[in-house]
């Protein structure tokens, strides 16, 4: 049985059309009084990218710059989530580290050598999130020191990651650049801070 409520029908396309784009409208502009959920990405719309623990780092790379995203979740061939993975992680000190301690090539370096595991991870209940502003988020992340924050769901029977959420990405949204609250954890950071 096949039900419907209204027929389509097809048009020509005009020859002065517009490509959609998000509403710019002033009056809907995300400001840091606006609901926090407005700046989390809600893995219920949009699905999260992951990738295997035994992948080696470069093609983890490849594979953020094909997504156009800078964190991969790790999940194993079960899908059990694992931890996550960044482009800082990939880029940054972290592979020359583990390189040097365990007297490796860099094609030999796997994303489970230098993600972050899941019992290292910080995460906001999306219940607290739903009463919170988008100055709650960034006071949350500044003082937790991270890029990144995951929104957790919790159901009766299990515990979902709902969405992230993004300092830089909130910095987009806000128009403005927004610094994590954070110490010289490496010489190297020390050096760019002193110059």
């Amino acid at each position: 049985m096949q039900v419907f409520t209204h027929q389509l029908s097809t048009e020509k396309i005009p020859s002065n059309v517009l490509l959609g784009t998000p509403n710019k409208n002033p009056n809907n502009k995300i400001t840091e009084a606006s609901p926090a959920l407005t700046v989390m990405t809600d893995f219920a719309f949009i699905n999260p990218f992951s990738i295997e623990p035994d992948t080696l780092i470069d093609d983890a790379n490849k594979k953020m710059i094909a997504c156009g995203v800078r964190l991969l979740f790790v999940q194993n061939k079960n899908e059990d989530l694992l931890g996550l993975i960044t482009s800082n992680d990939l880029l940054g000190e972290k592979p020359l580290l583990y390189i040097t301690q365990n007297s490796i090539s860099r094609n030999e370096v796997e994303v489970r050598n230098l993600m972050t595991p899941l019992e290292k991870i910080e995460s906001v209940d999306y219940k607290e999130l739903e009463k919170s502003v988008v100055g709650d988020v960034i006071e949350l992340l500044k003082e937790s020191k991270r890029n990144h924050m995951l929104v957790i769901e919790k159901h009766q029977t299990h515990t979902c990651v709902r969405g992230l959420i993004s300092l830089s990405q909130v910095g987009r949204q806000l128009g403005e650049e927004i610094t994590k609250n954070e110490r010289a954890a490496t010489f190297s950071a020390l050096n760019k801070a002193l110059s």
